[in-house]
């Protein structure tokens, strides 16, 4: 999901994280590509409560997905399980093997939403940018006229 392998910069604080954005295709498949600069002691993540259990997420402001990797996710009860048949990649091609997916009821600091979590092997759990404005984490930034 991250990918910051190679990144460096100058004074060490800061790494580059290779997070997301979408462009589906036609037969499904998904490509998840952006680039997010941010302080590697401090990335932005939250907690969030995923059907009555804390979960921590990367804010993920480009994803339109939220993923939670599987052994996070064997910790979450009452997930009515579903088959997902979405190919999705991370940034540079890599695959990201899409276990199943389930609708969650998400609590972030009183806001709540129901919104569908697709479950990764491995890797960051990411909140996706849909899931961050319902619940009041971002702001709305696609509005230039507003100052």
């Amino acid at each position: 999901m991250i990918d910051n392998t190679n990144a460096t910069s100058d004074e060490d604080e800061n790494v580059i994280l290779m997070v997301s954005s979408m462009c589906q295709e036609n037969d499904g498949t998904v490509e998840i590509s952006s680039v997010v600069v941010t302080q590697k002691r401090n990335p932005p993540s939250c907690g969030v409560s995923v059907n009555d259990k804390n979960v921590k997420f990367l804010a993920d402001s480009g994803s339109p997905f939220t993923l939670i990797n599987m052994a996070d996710s064997k910790k979450i009860d009452d997930m009515v399980v579903q088959e997902s048949q979405i190919k999705m990649f991370a940034y540079g091609g890599k695959s990201i093997e899409v276990v199943l997916k389930f609708e969650a009821h998400l609590k972030f600091e009183g806001k709540c939403a129901v919104e569908m979590v697709y479950v990764v092997k491995e890797g960051e759990n990411l909140l996706g940018w849909e899931e961050q404005g319902e619940l009041g984490i971002i702001l709305h930034l696609n509005h230039p006229n507003m100052v």
